[in-house]
């Protein structure tokens, strides 16, 4: 019967949410209602729902699951005013480099629109949006529901020197709590909305002082503005290597 209810839970407000899309002229609703305020113990941090070959997947950074199982991981989502435990399987891509997880929720795919998976990506200087609950703050949707925080971006460049680990730099100040969040774009050509990466941290840089007039070195770090997120290709990968092995 929980079971039931979080998929109810899932799926009458990503639904309530598509029905508003049509009329924003920013991010849509319905990538919106994807997008989860997740919590680990005391740790909390974003997720977002994709639908990928017929099932309903968590997606999230990898440091977000840390101390968990892999068989049946107990985690928490914000839903209808309340904390919700949800039970999922964790699937993690061969490289432990890449920091993303996929928590296989045992849901079928929503039958509403779901963003592009093509893994397209958006060109050099594109405009990218990421989303999420940074240090738990939200908006209130006209249900009562948690609606994150959307943020804007620009794709600076990549590191696509290790295949392996790509990683993707965004002009985009990053905070605490967007971790596990998704990198959206809109594909103007084509009208369509993409998830193409996973939020994962941003670069740090020293901090410098004046002391005498002069600039010394600190050792202090700070957030350098540079956003780090990962492809979203790598969780796709790892779910065909799962289903590889476990049809």
């Amino acid at each position: 019967m929980r079971k039931a209810c979080l998929v109810l839970l899932f799926t009458v407000f990503i639904a309530s949410a598509f029905l508003c899309s049509a009329q924003s002229n920013g991010v849509p609703a319905g990538i919106l209602g994807r997008v989860l305020y997740l919590k680990n113990g005391t740790k909390t941090g974003t997720a977002f729902l994709i639908d990928y070959k017929g099932k309903e997947y968590l997606l999230t950074a990898r440091h977000m699951i840390e101390g968990l199982t892999t068989d049946n991981a107990k985690l928490q989502v914000y839903r209808s005013a309340d904390w919700r435990e949800i039970t999922a399987d964790i699937i993690l891509p061969e490289n432990k480099n890449v920091d993303i997880a996929v928590l296989d929720i045992h849901h079928e795919a929503s039958k509403g629109w779901s963003p592009d998976l093509s893994g397209e990506s958006p060109t050099i200087g594109g405009q990218v949006y990421f989303i999420g609950y940074p240090d738990g703050l939200h908006s209130l949707y006209s249900n009562g529901e948690y609606l994150p925080l959307v943020k804007a971006g620009v794709l600076s460049g990549l590191d696509n020197a290790d295949p392996d680990e790509v990683v993707y730099y965004i002009d985009g100040f990053n905070n605490p709590g967007f971790s596990g969040g998704p990198v959206v774009f809109l594909d103007n050509a084509k009208h369509e909305w993409h998830f193409f990466a996973v939020v994962i941290g941003y670069r740090t840089e020293r901090i410098k002082t004046l002391v005498r007039g002069k600039e010394v070195d600190t050792a202090l770090l700070a957030n350098s503005g540079i956003l780090l997120a990962y492809p979203i290709d790598f969780a796709k990968k790892a779910i065909d290597s799962k289903l590889a092995k476990h049809p």
